[in-house]
């Protein structure tokens, strides 16, 4: 035990003593204060980020997204301006994101669950309306096998997924800053440490 722990101390000597030791523990600790600075969270490079936020533009322009085709349900929009769009992969990342974020997910009957939409409704303001609330919903069939009538499921607001998704990021560049933040001071510490030890 006390031959690892010798072998150990040797290495980390070593280690300190390279000549771009300091230049790599200043580097890491510029990178730390620099994603907060600039605002640039390692979120910021991963697919399955990339393609939330995709899903959330789908769900803006298409306002309905069925992601599962139950038998014996001929689904269809029930008015001129409703839209209906059939995506299974959008389904599944905009399904995921409310399970992980919202907090009626434990109302919804996710083995009944067939797509994610919003409704858009207004206010009279004068003569004008204006957009008060947008809705979010899980789209359900009903428990009733004569019944044709789809359930929607109420999971929060539209603007709730852009949340939801900042709130992902920013834990990502707050995590990212705090662990460079940590092995930066560590390394620093260790090489006063081994200084010392050497005068």
């Amino acid at each position: 035990m006390s031959n690892v722990k010798s072998k150990t101390r040797s290495r980390l000597r070593k280690l300190v003593q390279l000549h771009y030791y300091t230049f790599i523990t200043n580097s890491i600790l510029f990178l730390s204060s620099l994603f907060l600075l600039i605002d640039v969270a390692p979120k910021d490079f991963s697919p399955t980020y990339k393609k939330q936020i995709e899903a959330i533009s789908k769900l803006r322009t298409d306002k309905n997204i069925l992601g599962i085709n139950p038998p014996g349900y001929n689904i269809k929009p029930e008015t001129h301006d409703m839209s209906i769009v059939w995506d299974t992969p959008t389904y599944e990342i905009l399904k995921s994101l409310i399970i992980d974020f919202s907090p009626y997910v434990k109302s919804i009957r996710w083995d009944r669950a067939i797509g994610v939409g919003y409704a858009v409704q207004s206010l009279p303001v004068g003569r004008n309306k204006l957009e008060a609330f947008r809705p979010l919903y899980i789209v359900e069939v009903p428990m009733d096998e004569n019944s044709s009538q789809l359930n929607l499921n109420p999971v929060g607001q539209l603007q709730d997924l852009d949340v939801w998704l900042s709130t992902q990021r920013q834990s990502s560049l707050t995590i990212a800053a705090l662990i460079l933040l940590v092995i930066g001071f560590f390394l620093q510490l260790l090489e006063s440490y081994y200084k010392s030890k050497t005068d």
